[in-house]
């Protein structure tokens, strides 16, 4: 992995520059023997320089000569594709994060692949800081994997397959030991926050009505009572992926392939159970359409405790205020129409879950 600048605002110079080679068909070699392919939007997301140092930083690191790096659309511009000659990879640039923190989600990734389960193959490189400053960024490259994700795919038989893989990281990841050093965060400060943590700055900076304040607090009571009687016994908690669907879910035509442990931690496996049926429950009429299926192949594995299952519906709760830290966290405009759709689902369901009058 590397250390790199991530720069919000773009080099005035550098967009100029981008938009020339725009115009000029999308290619332009801009050091001997690398090219960039900037078609499809580099420009307001990363300056000219930076580009420059991620084309370097992975001649000189992962010793990847006359490559090809092509921007993808994702929403923070920190996905690219790298192509030398028949090879392909990935590129994801973690901001923020440190050299431990990204060591310990590799370290936890190689311990899924190891024991069967398809994940990413991630080529490791030198721990060694190239740039940095008040932001910067770690590069990780891995295996690219050819193939489409599940996002729009909901019928049963993909959600039960879906439900049968996630019960396979599951019991996997029941035999990690993670060395001394290991550092990743720990879920349920975040589904179920105590006094004093993130909640009560989203409070404070996010003006809401007696009700919907009501509403949120009476959800984090039942989170937190859920997270106090099921416990941290290591056969329900432990490492988990925290961002299990079906964007994060790649079918290659024959197997499926499971990408994206940015947000991998420490919680219970019912975030992961979840954290997929409160997101489709945004795109469709509840949560429950995606459960059935998902938890008949997800028991085909590994079959729930009594207690998980008297708690699920409150663990949907606690999903509902991750969603509500989820965007509260992101670079959306806190004031524009994603995150106020996206705060109006969490409250209105919570509402629902909680029996709020």
């Amino acid at each position: 992995m590397f250390f790199l600048t991530h720069s919000t605002l773009a080099e005035i110079v550098g967009d100029f520059l981008l938009h020339i080679l725009l115009r000029l068909g999308g290619l332009a070699n801009l050091q001997s023997g690398w090219t960039i392919n900037v078609e499809g939007g580099i420009q307001g997301r990363m300056s000219h320089s930076d580009t420059k140092k991620i084309l370097e930083a992975l001649r000189s690191r992962f010793e990847l000569e006359n490559a090809v790096v092509i921007p993808l659309q994702d929403e923070e511009g920190h996905v690219f594709q790298v192509r030398q000659g028949a090879e392909k990879y990935c590129l994801k640039l973690v901001p923020e994060a440190t050299v431990s923190e990204v060591g310990s989600q590799l370290e936890f990734m190689a311990h899924l692949r190891a024991g069967g389960l398809p994940v990413v193959e991630v080529i490791d490189s030198i721990d060694e800081i190239l740039f940095h400053d008040a932001r910067q960024s770690i590069g990780i490259l891995s295996r690219w994997v050819e193939g489409e994700t599940l996002e729009a795919r909901t019928d049963s038989e993909t959600i039960y397959e879906v439900g049968t893989l996630l019960a396979r990281l599951h019991m996997r990841s029941r035999e990690f030991t993670p060395p001394s050093d290991f550092q990743r965060q720990r879920w349920e400060m975040v589904y179920a926050p105590r006094e004093g943590e993130w909640l009560e700055e989203f409070f404070a900076e996010r003006p809401l009505d007696a009700r919907s304040r009501r509403i949120i607090e009476n959800g984090v009571r039942k989170s937190r009572s859920a997270v106090h009687q099921l416990g941290d016994d290591p056969k329900i908690y432990h490492m988990i992926h925290a961002d299990f669907h079906g964007g994060n879910l790649l079918h290659d035509g024959e197997a499926l392939h499971i990408i994206d442990f940015e947000d991998c931690g420490w919680g219970h496996c019912l975030l992961d159970i979840v954290w997929p049926a409160t997101l489709f429950a945004k795109r469709h009429d509840g949560p429950h359409a995606f459960l059935d299926p998902f938890l008949a192949g997800y028991e085909r594995v590994r079959p729930l405790e009594s207690l998980e299952r008297a708690l699920l519906p409150d663990f949907l709760i606690g999903a509902l205020i991750g969603v509500i830290e989820m965007v509260y966290r992101s670079s959306v405009d806190q004031d524009g129409p994603i995150a106020k759709e996206w705060y109006e689902f969490a409250v209105r369901s919570l509402d629902l879950f909680t029996g709020n009058a």
